[in-house]
């Protein structure tokens, strides 16, 4: 009888022991990493519109997962990690300056935003490198040129991602963006941001206008009626899934042009947005869109320069905007243009554009390799607001 009591016991613990690590088991397999999403009322969302690598062969369209997921194969310095509470609401070059394989993340289509919602924001500690404020200096004698309209309607998302803006590599994660992105639905109608005649309407398998056959896919090419400093201007329109206008047809202010798609490298459907100055070809001809399109009500733009010791534009410095009285809470993560293929604005040689921030006080953080330089700034409405951040000779 004891014999067999212990049996029974013996049995009954090892059958506890295998369920108790089939549980931790279970546990561990629900733990996941995901990326901090700003907020819909700045107008980002996680990567669902990056462009993957060039090749020679153009790459299918991934289908949907259940969750948008980016990973990146490096491992970079540690910086603020950003986690955001939503409620509403990439000109990839051969050249990267990242010393890691770009990586292509999944997606899931974004709903239309509602841009009624104010953004909770949650921060960890930030970086322990030293922080200096930096005086305002006078902007350049530049001319505003915000000429154009949303290409999208008001209706839907016709707010710019900020997480992988013009001249961002995301940091390091993926190529050069030559423009700005709307994440929208398929079928979403895409507009003329102003008025001209149409360059170009069709695919790219045959007339290459990116860096390989079927990049854009389905794309719309518009010569503007107004031209800037004496050169032509053109905006493209590109990954569209129909086109309802035609080569030389005459399109006025927010005419529809066709609808939002997936077509050519794009792993969901966005509308990729281009302002190109002379050439309509040029891959390498484009302007930072946000230095072109008009805000939204009540909020303006930040440009400027982040600059080393010897007056040099420094790449790719990781940025941080928030509320000048409220340094723990940031709204915005953003980067400065990468070193290679893509251009400044001829007026205000930039290499940092925050778009579409809300009006009123601000400080811009950039985060350098041996300190975080600070300014504060002014957002007006309607407005353009310059920042130049550069270490002093004498700092350490």
């Amino acid at each position: 009888m004891a014999s067999s009591m212990r049996g029974g016991i013996v049995g009954e613990l090892r059958w506890t022991i295998v369920l108790a690590v089939m549980i931790g088991t279970l546990a561990c397999s629900g733990h996941y990493s995901s990326r901090w999403m700003e907020t819909p009322e700045m107008g980002s969302h996680p990567m669902s519109t990056a462009t993957p690598p060039p090749s020679s062969t153009p790459q299918p369209t991934p289908m949907p997962t259940a969750s948008p997921t980016a990973t990146s194969t490096s491992s970079p310095t540690p910086q603020p990690t950003m986690t955001f509470t939503p409620s509403p609401s990439p000109r990839p070059t051969a050249t990267t300056t990242s010393s890691h394989t770009p990586t292509v993340p999944t997606f899931t289509p974004i709903p239309s935003p509602t841009l009624t919602a104010t953004p909770t924001v949650s921060v960890t500690a930030a970086s322990p490198l030293p922080l200096v404020d930096i005086t305002p200096c006078p902007p350049p004698p530049a001319s505003p040129h915000l000429w154009l309209a949303r290409p999208i309607p008001p209706q839907a998302n016709d707010w710019i991602s900020t997480y992988y803006p013009y001249g961002s590599t995301a940091g390091g994660e993926y190529l050069i963006h030559h423009g700005v992105d709307l994440v929208n639905r398929e079928g979403t109608p895409v507009l003329a941001a102003g008025s001209g005649i149409v360059w170009y309407a069709g695919d790219d398998r045959e007339r290459v206008f990116g860096p390989q056959p079927n990049f854009y896919g389905q794309l719309v090419i518009l010569k503007m009626d107004k031209e800037y400093h004496g050169q032509p201007l053109f905006t493209l329109y590109g990954h569209l899934s129909t086109i309802v206008v035609q080569e030389g047809q005459r399109v006025e202010v927010g005419q529809k042009l066709g609808e939002v798609g997936a077509t050519g490298v794009a792993l969901g459907p966005h509308l990729h947005f281009e302002v190109r100055v002379t050439d309509p070809k040029g891959y390498n001809a484009t302007r930072n869109p946000e230095l072109w399109l008009r805000p939204h009500s009540g909020r303006g733009i930040i440009a400027g320069q982040v600059l080393d010791r010897a007056g040099h534009l420094i790449p790719e410095v990781r940025l941080i905007l928030y509320p000048a009285d409220d340094p723990k809470h940031p709204r915005r993560g953003g980067w400065t243009y990468a070193s290679r293929g893509v251009n400044p604005d001829e007026e205000w040689f930039e290499n940092l554009v925050l778009g579409d921030v809300p009006a009123g006080e601000w400080s811009v953080v950039a985060q350098l390799s041996d300190q975080r330089l600070r300014q504060r700034v002014t957002v007006q409405e309607g407005q353009i607001s310059w920042v130049c951040l550069q270490p002093s000779k004498g700092s350490p």
